[in-house]
C-alpha cells in the first residue's frame, strides 16, 4: 500500500513565488480573503510496475491532458510512464518527491 510523508520545506523551489502569486490571485478571484498559503514537500512511495498505474489511475482523471486521451493514446502514455517508473524504482518500489501547495481562506 502506498503512503505519503510530509515535512516542511526549508528552501522554496524555483517558480515557487509565481505559483504562490497565481494561487493567491485565483483564491481572491473566487471571493476568498484572509488567505494562508503554504508549500510542503510531499513524498509518495508505492509499488512500481503495473501496480503503480493501478494505484494512481483515479488521480489521472483529474489531469486534464490525460483525461482527454483515447484508449490508444492512454496505453502509449502509460507505457512511457511505466518506463520511467521502472527505471527509478528500487526493489520494485518507487519514491516520488513533489511540492504541494496548501491554501485556505475565508469567504465573507
Amino acid at each position: 500500500m502506498p503512503f505519503i510523508r510530509i515535512w516542511r520545506r526549508r528552501r522554496r523551489p524555483k517558480g515557487s513565488q509565481r505559483l504562490r502569486t497565481r494561487t493567491d490571485s485565483e483564491l481572491k478571484g473566487a471571493g476568498l480573503s484572509a488567505l494562508e498559503i503554504e508549500e510542503i514537500e510531499v513524498v509518495w512511495e508505492g509499488p512500481a510496475g503495473q501496480s503503480y498505474l493501478d494505484d494512481v489511475r483515479e488521480l489521472h482523471g483529474y489531469m486534464g491532458a490525460y483525461a482527454t486521451l483515447d484508449d490508444n493514446e492512454r496505453r502509449r502514455v502509460d507505457g512511457a510512464i511505466l518506463t520511467v517508473v521502472d527505471r527509478i524504482a528500487t526493489d520494485n518500489r518507487v519514491v516520488l518527491c513533489s511540492t504541494a501547495v496548501l491554501a485556505v481562506g475565508t469567504r465573507q
